[in-house]
């Protein structure tokens, strides 16, 4: 049901850097791989935007099937 509605679109997110914007992004991710999922994520005061969806997003444990399953190009 999630792949029909969601398939083919953009979906932005946010919040994706607490506790359930993670797991709705790796959701998105898993369960309808054509869409294309875009985060908002505010700089903080020791790191910018991008460098907080990387330790907090990327390198989250919840992506660990995706990190496995992509590979090298998980972070890309």
């Amino acid at each position: 049901m999630i792949n029909e509605a969601l398939g083919g679109q953009r979906i932005a997110v946010t919040g994706a850097t607490g506790f359930v914007g993670t797991a709705v992004v790796e959701r998105l991710l898993r369960s309808v791989p054509g869409c294309e999922v875009v985060i908002l994520v505010r700089p903080g005061r020791r790191a910018s935007a991008a460098d907080g969806a990387r330790r907090v997003i990327v390198r989250n444990d919840a992506f660990s099937r995706r990190r496995d399953e992509w590979g090298a190009g998980f972070e890309d």
